[in-house]
C-alpha cells in the first residue's frame, strides 16, 4: 500500500511540473495627467511577429488585464472611448 501511495505521489508531483504556463498576463492602469483612473478605456495588444491581437477595457478603478499571451513583442494601444471618464479618488501608487 505505501508503494502505491508513492507512486500516486510521484505520478501527481510530476503533472504539476508538466502543467507549468507558458503564457503570460498584461496587467495595468490607466490614469490621466492628474492620477485620475480612465474608466472605459479601450486597450489593444498586438504580436508584431504574428499580427494577432488582443483587447480589454478598463474597469471602474481604471486597470486591465489581458490573459494568456503568448511569448514576443507586442505593441499597446490606448483608446479613450467617448464615455471614458476620469474616475474620481482613484490613483495609482507604488510598492
Amino acid at each position: 500500500m505505501i508503494k502505491n501511495c508513492r507512486f500516486t505521489l510521484l505520478f501527481f508531483v510530476m503533472a504539476l511540473l508538466n502543467a507549468q504556463e507558458y503564457r503570460a498576463s498584461l496587467l495595468g492602469l490607466v490614469t490621466d495627467s492628474s492620477g485620475a483612473a480612465i474608466t472605459n478605456a479601450s486597450i489593444k495588444v498586438t504580436n508584431i511577429e504574428s499580427g494577432v491581437a488582443a483587447t480589454s477595457t478598463t474597469n471602474n478603478e481604471g486597470s486591465y488585464l489581458i490573459p494568456f499571451l503568448i511569448p514576443g513583442r507586442y505593441s499597446l494601444t490606448v483608446e479613450n472611448r467617448p464615455d471614458s471618464r476620469p474616475s474620481s479618488g482613484a490613483r495609482s501608487s507604488s510598492a
